[in-house]
């Protein structure tokens, strides 16, 4: 909770004067703030329902979901002819950065992968560096 605080404290001094400028509300990063952080506890209090295997069943799907999410926010971007990172994939009312559900993805896929190659990984190293190229 410290580091929530601090990181609050912090945004909140760094952008009071823009939101002002912008949004005639110098709070409005603050309550945006504060307006994500109930949306991920809740997210967070849903998914700690669930029984960590079943996500073992769903590593590949997920990853191929976040694989599909990464090109289309890229064709998307160049379709538009955007200057700006192809970063976000707008969902209505939420906008979410594709990386963060990649990097999800990725971890629940690694972390079956060892789980299955337990049995027959000698050492973590080598195990890891048939993924490089």
């Amino acid at each position: 909770s410290g580091l929530f605080l601090f990181g609050s404290v912090t945004m909140y001094s760094a952008s009071t004067q823009v939101a002002e400028h912008q949004y005639h509300d110098s709070n409005y990063f603050l309550k945006k703030h504060m307006r994500n952080t109930v949306v991920a506890l809740v997210v967070f209090l849903f998914f700690t329902n669930f029984d960590h295997q079943y996500y073992r069943k769903l590593a590949k799907p997920i990853l191929a979901i976040a694989w599909l999410m990464l090109v289309y926010v890229i064709v998307q971007h160049r379709l538009q002819h955007n200057p700006q990172p192809a970063r976000w994939l707008s969902l209505g009312l939420i906008s979410i950065q594709v990386s963060d559900v990649a990097r999800l993805a990725f971890i629940i896929f690694m972390a079956d992968f060892l789980h299955r190659m337990q049995p027959t990984i000698q050492q973590f190293r080598e195990t890891i560096l048939r993924f490089l190229p």
